[in-house]
């Protein structure tokens, strides 16, 4: 038997480096992948209290979106650290991850408080200027599963999570509420806004991609494309024109259609003002559904997103 009595300390101090090792392996192998990051932080164990967060909250992360967006082609590491810094007094984080060789940051609530912040994750190396952004993942079926899917397949630079339902954000309320503080697409004072503006400054250029999910049959479309506004629906016809769907009935939102054309989205407001590029995407549920089974399908729409996002000359619309 070894003792601290009979044994060299060198070996005791040996064994402890081993330790160490054999610890962090575990560590290492046992790390959460970037899917089960954000569904952690859209379900986190205790409860969340929706808070409307502070101008300068807001303007720090703002702030932070855009240090992070020019940072990630370099995957500079100190600019990671330094937006950490900046957020960690406010209770949210930076933190890091490597999965299958890609790097990514991701911007998440710390414990025990969860406000309905949200959670947004950065591909650092090489992307395409697309920009994920799923406001109502709760409410709208599939939605936030498909957004990571599409993220991963287009090799997106953002993809952003609501992490509070739309219509929890006091207690009591109901869907027929005219106003709902926790919703995402609709109160541009939140975190997800201030998201939104900070990579738009960053990058002009990068085209915003937001889903949406509608039920009702009675539509006579699968899907909804549109710009978020009434005028020329450029962008939604660069995707309809790019995504080849079989079986399914793709159209182009205009002035007879009186919804589900993200005409009070506030992303697509505050990205119109500055003259971006922002395509509101309404799926119905079977092909919600669809796009979680059929990789064709699902393959073909980030297909679609990524060399949309590319294109430098979009379709001109008289």
């Amino acid at each position: 038997m070894m003792t601290r009595a009979n044994t060299n300390p060198l070996t005791w101090l040996w064994l402890g480096v081993l330790l160490m090792q054999a610890q962090t392996k575990i560590v290492r192998a046992g790390q959460d992948t970037l899917s089960e990051i954000l569904q952690a932080a859209r379900k986190p164990k205790e409860t969340v209290v929706f808070h409307a967060p502070p101008r300068p909250h807001f303007e720090a992360v703002r702030e932070v979106a855009s240090l992070l967006t020019r940072a990630a082609a370099s995957c500079d590491d100190a600019a990671r650290k330094m937006a950490d810094g900046k957020l960690r007094p406010i209770a949210l984080e930076v933190s890091s991850l490597s999965e299958d060789g890609q790097v990514y940051w991701v911007i998440r609530e710390t414990p025990p408080t969860f406000r309905g912040s949200g959670v947004y994750a950065v591909r650092c190396g090489e992307a395409v200027p697309l920009v994920l952004q799923i406001p109502h993942s709760f409410f709208d079926t599939h939605t936030g599963r498909v957004g990571q899917l599409i993220f991963k397949l287009a090799r997106a630079r953002w993809i952003f999570l609501n992490t509070l339902h739309r219509y929890k954000g006091r207690a009591g309320e109901k869907h027929t509420d005219s106003w709902h503080p926790a919703d995402c697409a609709h109160n541009p004072a939140l975190l997800f806004q201030a998201m939104t503006e900070g990579v738009l400054a960053a990058e002009p250029a990068a085209l915003f991609a937001q889903l949406h999910g509608f039920d009702a049959t009675s539509r006579g479309a699968d899907v909804i494309l549109s710009d978020g506004h009434r005028g020329p629906q450029v962008w939604a016809e660069k995707v309809k024109a790019l995504w080849t769907l079989p079986e399914a009935k793709v159209v182009v939102f205009d002035r007879s259609m009186r919804e589900l054309g993200g005409l009070t989205n506030v992303q697509g407001d505050a990205i119109a003002t500055k003259k971006g590029r922002f395509v509101h995407i309404e799926m119905s549920l079977p092909l919600r559904a669809r796009l979680r089974k059929e990789a064709s399908a699902l393959k073909a729409l980030a297909a679609a997103l990524g060399q949309a996002s590319q294109d430098k000359e979009p379709t001109k619309v008289e």
